[in-house]
């Protein structure tokens, strides 16, 4: 069961139940924003920053080639991911957290 609190922590590591949990948590939930691992499950860039800027403490600057199965997760420029593209959108959704790079 997800109980939301007033503090930060870990939640879910499948993109699929984030809806339902920002419905419910509403301004509590914080998060670490991931863009590699919703990457490699095919999720789109623009409507995983759009759905979770908001709620996010942290983004994460890591990479990776190809999508699962078979991805390899990569240093942050020798991967796959539109990194201007991110960058942009995070700003478009008035993210001022930290990055955090993931090697």
């Amino acid at each position: 069961m997800f109980q939301a609190r007033r503090r930060c922590g870990t939640a879910l590591g499948n993109a699929r139940p984030v809806p339902v949990i920002l419905i419910t948590a509403g301004v509590a939930l914080c998060l670490n924003l991931d863009r590699v691992h919703p990457y490699v499950l095919g999720y789109d860039l623009e409507t995983i920053v759009n759905l979770l800027a908001s709620h996010a403490v942290f983004a994460q600057v890591s990479d990776a080639r190809d999508r699962n199965p078979g991805h390899v997760f990569s240093t942050p420029g020798e991967g796959e991911v539109d990194w201007p593209t991110y960058l942009k959108l995070l700003k478009q959704a008035g993210y001022e957290g930290y990055l955090m790079v993931h090697m």
